[in-house]
């Protein structure tokens, strides 16, 4: 009788054991925890337990362990697919909980904390992700542009450095630490690093860009050139170089200014500085009626309250058309977006004297005045005035 009592007791035990392991299997709860727990259960009854129901039990662990792995890892890479703005820093600091030892998950989070402004957050996660995964350049690339942006070129360069040491002979990697040589104007480093990385990728659009910004920085503007149409070549989608080639050459008055700008429209046609940067090209090259049609669609297609547009169209009015009260209005305009740009009152003042009404033109000489107390060209126009009397 007390022999039945004890094999039922036995039974009901394994029957607990079973029922609690496939509860924790189908909650993915497994743990180290739950082995301990059930490797203690096992020892208690290990003698009279038939061995072919211990092995089940083990059976069943290890297949719900590995289904556990693999819906977290799951559950991982359906959130690394998502995108930054879908998702929150608590549905990532939940999966960091499950899985503390992603690097890529405490990057993700890195990348949401900075775009939310929370520089120091960000960088705390960061280092994390290049300790967990340290064979991961794109991590210690990301936590410089970090460093970078709290102006701290100095922990940037040490962190590119490190990963140089781990990961040789990286071109990226390399172009980076020449880029923050570059920015800290240590002018000999920056072409070390650049020869480096051209020893390991001749091609890389982003080294010949750097390059290009190093001869401009010297005022070798031929050089310049060179190196970012090399840029261009290698890739052709790279804006900012587009951009540098436009600048320059606009600089030297050279119209080829005109298809850089355009080159990259067609690559970014939403950023707003090409428009611009071409409008004003026509504009101080004395081809003023495009220049005016470039503002007017920059304020009509791109930003209708760029206030640039209104206030240059306004100049352009004033000093070449000699239409001042249609200069007045664009002034107008400008002011209506920015109260105290003074040089938009002065100008409105300027019109005014030359349509003779000295009343309305003193009237914004000094509200100039009032703006910057010691504007010349205010004091200068008020002078005009007071000996016209």
């Amino acid at each position: 009788m007390k022999k039945d009592c004890e094999n039922k007791i036995e039974k009901l035990s394994i029957l607990s054991i079973l029922f609690n392991l496939i509860n924790l299997i189908q909650s993915h709860s497994i743990s180290s925890t739950s082995f301990n727990l059930i490797q203690s259960h096992s020892i208690i009854f290990n003698q009279n337990i038939n061995k072919q129901i211990i092995k089940a039990i083990y059976f069943l662990f290890i297949v719900g362990f590995i289904w556990g792995c693999g819906s977290n890892q799951s559950s991982v890479d359906a959130l690394l697919k998502k995108p930054l703005d879908s998702l929150s820093i608590q549905q990532i600091s939940i999966e960091i909980r499950k899985n503390p030892r992603n690097g890529e998950l405490f990057m993700r989070r890195s990348e949401l904390y900075y775009n939310k402004l929370l520089i120091d957050s960000a960088i705390n996660d960061a280092i994390i992700a290049t300790r967990l995964d340290s064979l991961k350049f794109e991590h210690f690339v990301k936590l410089s542009e970090m460093y970078l942006s709290k102006g701290n070129s100095e922990e940037a360069k040490n962190t590119l450095e490190k990963c140089n040491r781990i990961n040789p002979d990286n071109g990226e990697v390399l172009v980076k630490i020449a880029t923050i040589y570059f920015y800290v104007k240590d002018y000999k480093k920056t072409n070390e690093y650049l020869d480096l990385a051209a020893g390991v990728n001749p091609h890389n659009a982003e080294m010949f860009f750097i390059r290009g910004m190093l001869h401009r920085e010297k005022k070798e503007n031929k050089a310049a050139i060179l190196n970012f149409q090399k840029a261009t070549e290698n890739n052709p989608e790279y804006f900012e170089a587009f951009m540098m080639l436009g600048l320059i050459n606009a600089e030297l008055k050279d119209s080829i200014a005109i298809q850089y700008y355009n080159a990259a429209i067609n690559i970014n046609p939403k950023d707003i500085q090409p428009y611009y940067n071409l409008a004003m090209f026509y504009q101080e090259n004395n081809n003023v009626q495009k220049a005016l049609t470039e503002y007017q669609f920059i304020i009509k297609n791109i930003d209708k309250s760029y206030i640039h547009a209104f206030f240059n169209q306004g100049y352009i009015n004033m000093v070449y058309l000699n239409e001042f009260e249609k200069a007045i209005s664009y002034f107008d305009s400008t002011l209506a977006l920015k109260a105290d740009y003074v040089e938009a009152v002065y100008n409105k003042g300027y019109c005014y004297e030359q349509l003779k009404n000295k009343a309305k033109a003193i009237e914004f000489y000094e509200q100039a005045k009032t703006i910057v107390p010691n504007f010349q060209l205010a004091i200068d126009g008020l002078n005009r005035l007071d000996k016209k009397k």
